[in-house]
């Protein structure tokens, strides 16, 4: 009986070894388990921030547009006054043209005036 006593000590020991073992492989686990939680928890902070950022840039380049769309509005504005401006500036020089032409027309008329009022 004594062998099997001194049997039954030796597998006890061994069984409280292996759940010293089991426990210590429970803690590991569990270890690793709350860091894979803080890994995903920090994925999941940064895809939160990639996407709100994403949503920012979409945001920025929707206003750029709009800024864009304004400027070719401006653009087209400024173009447009600018050959309103050239036209003017156009007849503007055919008036003084054609002023000039009648000036001419009404100082020879005078001069045929004066020579018909000496001759006479």
């Amino acid at each position: 009986q004594g062998e099997y006593a001194a049997k039954a000590l030796e597998l006890k020991a061994s069984l409280t070894a292996r759940e010293a073992q089991l426990l210590e492989l429970e803690r590991k686990m569990e270890a690793r388990q709350l860091d894979l939680e803080k890994e995903l928890a920090l994925e999941l902070a940064g895809a939160a921030q990639a996407k709100r950022e994403a949503a920012d840039a979409r945001q920025q380049v929707d206003i750029l547009k709009i800024q864009a769309e304004s400027a070719e509005g401006a653009k087209s504005t400024l173009e447009a006054l600018c050959r309103d401006l050239d036209q003017r500036s156009r007849d503007a020089e055919l008036r003084a043209a054609q002023a000039e032409s009648e000036a001419e027309r009404a100082r020879l008329r005078a001069e045929d005036a004066e020579r018909a009022a000496s001759r006479a």
